[in-house]
């Protein structure tokens, strides 16, 4: 994708990924769902060792990651991405300002979701686990929803019956879900201040 957006068919790009998404949203948000399913056994006390959830909770992170494949961000910070992806679980799960900041975000790409549900099972309970899922399941929803409207509206523009319409929030909207479909590999850099900061915890 970061070969192909510096190229001059931004349109052929954009159809590209409009029908990409369409095919691909379903298959995200029931993943995300099926492991919400297989976290949220009752009866179930100790999620980490229960290996059926383990293989289901995995198989569903695989699963993500191959829709979507990785992203260069994500292969240049592989190592980190661990232990990033546990601190986010351990502050939702012990800091309710951090829960609730959670709940209003715009959540995650897609390669992170992944990470976080592969984790879940070790640092969450069953009834935890069960509300993470579900909250990442709403903000995957409502980005995925809001980012195709955006793109539509993009693509509409290049027609000339719809060139007067406004921009609205769509002018950038290419790039944004290349990002939360692969990870941030085109566009601004989100946090470039942190490119030379000591990452460890």
């Amino acid at each position: 994708y970061a070969m192909l957006i510096t190229g001059n068919n931004r349109l052929g790009l954009s159809l590209m990924l409009e029908t990409f998404v369409d095919h691909q949203k379903k298959g995200i948000l029931d993943n995300i769902q099926n492991a919400g399913k297989s976290l949220s056994s009752k009866s179930l006390l100790n999620l980490s060792k229960n290996k059926q959830i383990k293989d289901n909770v995995e198989k569903t992170s695989d699963t993500l990651n191959n829709l979507c494949n990785s992203c260069v961000l994500c292969e240049s910070i592989d190592k980190n991405l661990e232990r990033y992806a546990i601190t986010v679980l351990e502050m939702w799960k012990n800091e309710t300002p951090f829960k609730e900041a959670f709940a209003n975000s715009k959540g995650f790409c897609i390669p992170h979701i992944a990470q976080l549900l592969k984790l879940s099972y070790k640092y969450l309970n069953a009834k935890e686990a069960e509300e993470f899922t579900d909250i990442l399941y709403k903000l995957t929803e409502n980005t995925l929803a809001r980012q195709e409207e955006e793109l539509k509206l993009f693509i509409k523009k290049y027609d000339y019956r719809y060139a007067d319409l406004p921009w609205d929030t769509s002018k950038d909207s290419l790039e944004r879900i290349i990002n939360k479909m692969q990870g941030w590999c085109v566009g601004e850099e989100p946090h470039p201040e942190d490119r030379n900061k000591d990452r460890r915890f």
